[in-house]
């Protein structure tokens, strides 16, 4: 729904005002970047906070000042509003925390200067030199080569950069294969989830990575019931009834996905459950009887779930968010600077 709102906001702004598209094209163009790169999905919502507010103060001609301070006064800004004869609701709370956390320095920026080790061999070296944009299987094969043999992140940034040119410069050709190569040098698990996302639009006809799937709506329901069903017995003591519940397909594996939220974690959830019989139920403190019946709710609520239901169980993965006509955004490359001459990434016909 924020991006939606972010998408509405920048058309009417655009149309409006035609000669502000370019500035908005950029605000849109530097919150993808950083939405599709944050750790968390919270994260992203305060991005797009902060992505509103921009768009606003650009509509209304808002001094940076006033647009961008966290503790400016609502009534300035609602008088701002007025006087251009538009009408806008002051900042949200939500939208301070994401003033406060993310500006003046959430700037996205593309991959820096090539510094790698590999570049001190002579033969890197003058590849690196060699390069042409009109021949962007050389990127793709030089990025092969260096990450083969890189021994420090140096040289795997590098090998990064190599395979983001190259699709950019060959999107036809080597899009796809730059996208899961650099899924295979993702530093991180949300990054590798982004890049083989983007692959899998690339060539609808991929197969469906195992680890894709981010949204909680993929949960399936029986399985869900049976785990909800399982904890409601562990809590009254009806252990062998507990275990027997988690037989149903999918339960055991979606037990331990949550098996954080179970006091003492999932072996000692199934010791308890061979131990209590029925006489007596288990000995649990308020806060773990809280968690536990938040987490029936969390499960048994399917895709109605609140915000704090779906954290509890996404554990904040982060939504994933590609764009593959932006190829250079999406991979974090500069595009504009694919010539590389004595350590300097530079731009073309330089």
């Amino acid at each position: 729904r924020q991006v939606g709102a972010i998408d509405l906001l920048a058309y009417i702004t655009a149309a409006g005002q035609p000669a502000l598209r370019d500035a908005v094209m950029k605000i849109l163009s530097d919150s993808a970047s950083l939405r599709s790169r944050a750790n968390h999905v919270l994260q992203q919502s305060l991005i797009a906070e902060r992505t509103l507010t921009q768009l606003w103060r650009l509509r209304m001609a808002l001094p940076a000042s006033v647009a961008m301070n966290p503790l400016c006064d609502h009534i300035t800004l609602a008088h701002a509003a007025k006087s251009h004869g538009t009408s806008i609701t002051p900042f949200s709370f939500r939208s301070q925390i994401a003033l406060v956390l993310l500006a003046p320095n959430a700037e996205f920026k593309p991959q820096g200067e090539a510094a790698a080790s590999v570049v001190k061999s002579s033969d890197f070296a003058n590849r690196l030199n060699a390069l042409n944009p009109a021949e962007p299987m050389k990127y793709f094969e030089l990025a092969e080569e260096i990450a083969d043999q890189a021994a420090d992140e140096a040289d795997l940034a590098l090998a990064r950069r190599l395979y983001g040119l190259a699709a950019v410069l060959d999107p036809d050709k080597l899009a796809l294969s730059s996208c899961l190569a650099l899924a295979q040098l993702a530093p991180a698990d949300a990054e590798k989830r982004r890049l083989l996302a983007l692959a899998s639009i690339l060539n609808t006809s991929l197969l469906q990575f195992p680890n894709l799937a981010v949204s909680q709506e993929d949960i399936d329901p029986g399985a869900a019931f049976a785990v909800s069903q399982a904890i409601a017995l562990y809590r009254a003591g009806e252990g062998p009834r507990a275990l027997s519940a988690l037989k149903a397909p999918g339960a055991e594996a979606l037990l331990q996905s949550v098996s954080e939220y179970l006091p003492g974690g999932i072996n000692r959830f199934k010791q308890d459950c061979q131990l209590y019989r029925g006489q007596r139920a288990p000995a649990l403190l308020p806060v773990e009887v809280d968690t536990l019946l938040k987490l029936e709710f969390a499960l048994l609520s399917g895709t109605d779930r609140t915000w704090s239901s779906d954290l509890m169980l996404s554990k904040g993965i982060p939504l994933v968010e590609v764009d593959p006509n932006h190829l250079a955004d999406t991979l974090g490359v500069d595009a504009e600077r694919p010539i590389y001459r004595n350590g300097m990434w530079l731009e073309r016909g330089r």
